[in-house]
């Protein structure tokens, strides 16, 4: 009897850390690993304090210093962080039996769940922000949801996942979405490096940030953090297709456009939503 109590005992109290296993090991917000970390916080605050839902998951990942302050601060409530993480797992339960594709980048929300597990284990990697703000710690992470089960699985890969070939077709393109979560393993995942697209896209002499911008919503600064996390994880890789991406990075061009309040209500050339066209 004792040894069962011993047993369930030891359950629980593992419990806790069980449910800190997350699948993807997230970034450290700390500025000795990433400078720009540390600048940029004034427009990345604004944007935060505007609209909760200017940014997703992963871009909140990357911007846990203007968040704990302004969590800490009683800016943001942590209510109001609640609902909006409640109303991004509503819409992917939702919508989670949908058997149309989705056209736009930016509606595969079966890449929502995967952003919060992203997010919360960038909480959890990044011990600095998690000592200076114990309690927004514990109130970030008791009330984001990890939406286990709701998101998109290894085996969906392959038909979600597109290489941008034609840079003109904006707004189609997926590889970044999955990349950014994926890093490396993407590669494995699809065996991609068989694939001719893979390879023209290394091999593409245009800067493969052409279609990326910067906005008041998601700031240059913001950007650059989400930009370089991804090199930073392929370049740890052993994967020669991987490293060579990486490398590849250091050729850029971001729009940067954090000033213009009227970016999203001019059209784009091809008439479409610049919300939707949103390609990083």
């Amino acid at each position: 009897m004792k040894g069962t109590l011993f047993i369930i005992c030891l359950t629980i109290n593992c419990l806790p850390l069980l449910a800190q296993s997350y699948r993807y090991e997230g970034i450290n917000n700390d500025p000795s690993e990433d400078r720009d970390f540390e600048q940029g916080s004034d427009k990345i605050t604004s944007s935060i304090k505007e609209k909760l839902d200017h940014l997703n998951l992963y871009e909140y990942a990357h911007a846990l210093p203007e968040l704990y302050y302004l969590i800490d601060a009683r800016e943001i409530s942590i209510e109001s962080w609640r609902q909006f993480v409640d109303s991004l797992e509503n819409e992917v339960a939702v919508h989670q039996n949908d058997t149309i594709r989705p056209y736009w980048a930016v509606n595969y929300l079966g890449l929502i769940p995967l952003q919060s597990q992203f997010f919360l284990a960038s909480i959890e990697k990044s011990v600095k922000l998690k000592e200076k703000y114990p309690v927004t710690y514990r109130l970030l992470k008791e009330n984001t949801s990890s939406m286990e089960g709701l998101g998109y699985e290894e085996d969906d890969f392959d038909s979600l996942v597109n290489i941008p070939i034609d840079r003109g077709v904006k707004g189609t393109n997926t590889f970044w979405y999955f990349l950014q979560l994926e890093d490396c393993h993407l590669e494995n995942t699809l065996v991609i490096g068989e694939s001719p697209q893979w390879k023209s896209y290394l091999e593409d002499p245009y800067p493969i940030s052409k279609n990326i911008s910067a906005t008041y919503k998601v700031p240059y600064y913001l950007q650059k953090r989400k930009w370089q996390s991804i090199q930073r994880r392929l370049l740890s890789s052993d994967n020669s297709l991987c490293k060579r991406l990486s490398t590849r990075m250091n050729k850029r061009s971001i729009g940067i456009y954090d000033d213009d309040r009227e970016y999203f209500i001019r059209a784009t050339e091809d008439g479409m939503d610049r919300d939707k066209s949103k390609e990083f």
